[in-house]
């Protein structure tokens, strides 16, 4: 090492500190994680359709975990010596070992709205030799702070273990349906962590070996920090705001970790992006910028490439309650660009309104689009609930039938109506490339599945697969409401009461199921593997993406 750091914590002044959280933020009786262990028994027993799939592809079983955890608390009873965090922290394992990021445990209410996080982002890129390097894109710190310590410094070591290993390590923790989403999220969580998730870091502090712009090495010790969001209850907003909120499906720590990555870079054009949604068109940020009603969903702008002009549409989330309202907003953006050629990009999209992002496909092509299918696990709820609503009554016959089948899934049937596409046409002329990456998942996952299905174009990816997230995701709060309607003498609805201290849970309870070529193929940890594979360079990292950008218009200028 040719020159090293004093032994410095590095932490910004305007976040608390890790070590100022109070972890116990309230305790839990012995009732409480019973109530806890055995709703989300119920719940993953009666409604969680992934459970077969993931018992035979992983070895693992949930449903035993938590019966094994209920007669744990039953047996200690008042005497219990297990923390609230101890507890959470189980839980949490539990619902990681199906890697099911629709299908989740959060923290109780007082975790729900902190992120903790380091201050400063890593990003991943390769070289001639496709061998991975760490590089630091964004810092609030000072050189000061830190000798030489600054963005495009790269990064060697993560408390001693070399940092690819590090990332593989964290990885572990992380949710992930195929080895490229797995590593994905465990560098996304790195510096990042929304609380709702998973609990704080168990250390206070990282230390880091780092190469400086000068070729120099250093060691710094950087301290977490904890930060408050101001609008950590918007994805739940949106997702319930009105009928549609059955049909989403959106991975929730992506979206958190997104809002957080925009609170912490630019929060005063966070802010002002979600305070003009429902004002008017956002003004032109550059001259190819095109304005857009929905600056925090979506960007578009005019493309100069290496292989021409082309319009480029950046697509951050799905995640509008008014389906119609989204896509009548990428319609009318899809008129004014160029026409001889469009690049997509939904990279790092967590997913939304299914309805919003199977709609819009129509949009790009004069074929019929023909919805994804989707199934229930057959079960006394769902065969209640199909029964009760008229939304669901598609799938009532075939569940009710496996009592004499023994099938485990019900028949697979559009949640997007094919009456609802009738009056959509497509309203782009010219070729269209798709860009994707391993943190695409689940509306988007499903988004990504249309358009090859439907050989719409090319796609991209700057991982070897998508994130795999093939399902639709009710909350437990969704189920309970759901619930309260059906019949006093079901039996089901004694399982389904209120959670304690605010907890939350999430269920993927419709899988599905791709279509035309690909009919009957489950997106669920098999995801979309990309036409092109394209390993980011460090000028994509440092310079928006330019030979990524070059490689898409390289292809619509050969027509895709």
């Amino acid at each position: 090492m040719s020159a090293t750091q004093n032994d410095r914590h590095v932490a910004l002044t305007s976040h608390a500190p890790l070590a100022s959280i109070e972890q116990e933020s309230a305790p839990l009786n012995w009732e409480d994680r019973y109530a806890l262990a055995d709703r989300a028994q119920a719940m993953l027993e009666m409604a969680y359709i992934h459970l077969p799939q993931k018992r035979a592809m992983y070895a693992v079983d949930p449903i035993q975990r938590l019966r094994l955890l209920k007669y744990r608390i039953q047996q200690a009873g008042q005497n219990q010596a297990q923390s609230a965090t101890q507890f959470h922290r189980e839980m949490l394992q539990i619902f990681a070992l199906v890697r099911d990021l629709h299908t989740n445990y959060l923290l109780p209410t007082w975790y729900r709205d902190k992120v903790a996080f380091l201050p400063f982002l890593i990003e991943e890129y390769y070289d001639d030799d496709k061998a991975a390097h760490f590089i630091v894109t964004w810092t609030e710190l000072d050189k000061t702070f830190a000798a030489h310590f600054s963005k495009e410094v790269e990064i060697l070591a993560w408390n001693g273990i070399p940092i690819q290993r590090a990332v593989e390590l964290n990885a572990d923790r992380q949710a992930g349906g195929n080895p490229d989403a797995h590593f994905q999220r465990g560098l996304y969580a790195m510096t990042i962590r929304p609380l709702a998730l998973m609990l704080p870091p168990d250390e206070e502090t990282v230390r880091l070996r780092y190469r400086a712009l000068n070729g120099r090495v250093y060691e710094a010790t950087f301290a977490w920090q904890i930060h408050t969001q101001e609008e950590a209850q918007i994805v739940e907003q949106r997702a319930q705001a009105t009928g549609e909120a059955l049909a989403f499906g959106f991975d929730i720590q992506t979206v958190k970790t997104q809002d957080a990555r925009k609170d912490l870079i630019a929060p005063d054009a966070a802010r002002a992006a979600l305070a003009s949604e429902t004002a008017q068109l956002r003004f032109r940020s550059t001259p190819d910028s095109i304005a857009t009603t929905l600056p925090a969903m979506l960007q578009a702008r005019t493309q100069t490439t290496a292989s021409g002009q082309f319009g480029y549409l950046r697509i951050f989330t799905f995640m509008h309650p008014d389906a119609d309202a989204f896509v009548d907003e990428v319609r009318r953006l899809l008129a004014l660009f160029p026409q001889n050629g469009l690049i997509i990009d939904v990279r790092g999209n967590g997913g939304g309104n299914i309805l919003a992002c199977e709609r819009m496909l129509q949009l790009l092509t004069s074929e019929r689009i023909e919805p994804e299918r989707f199934q229930f696990i057959n079960s006394p709820l769902t065969l209640a609930l199909c029964q009760r609503y008229l939304d669901l009554r598609a799938w009532e016959p075939s569940i009710e039938q496996s009592v004499e089948t023994g099938a485990i899934q019900s028949l697979s049937f559009p949640i997007t109506s094919p009456e609802s596409m009738e009056g959509l046409k497509r309203a782009y002329p010219g070729p269209v490339v798709l860009i994707v990456d391993a943190l695409c998942y689940s509306a988007t996952d499903i988004f990504v599945a249309g358009f090859q299905d439907h050989g719409i174009g090319k796609i991209i990816g700057t991982s070897g697969n998508t994130g795999a997230g093939g399902a639709n995701v009710w909350t437990y709060t969704d189920l309970c409401a759901l619930v309260s309607h059906l019949s006093p003498s079901l039996l089901v609805r004694a399982a389904f009461g209120p959670l304690p201290q605010g907890a939350e849970m999430r269920v993927a309870i419709r899988r599905s199921l791709r279509v035309r070529q690909n009919a009957g193929i489950p997106v669920e940890d098999l995801g979309i593997a990309p036409e092109q594979r394209h390993w980011l360079t460090k000028r994509d990292v440092l310079d928006h993406n330019r030979d990524l950008l070059d490689a898409a218009g390289k292809l619509l200028a050969l027509g895709a």
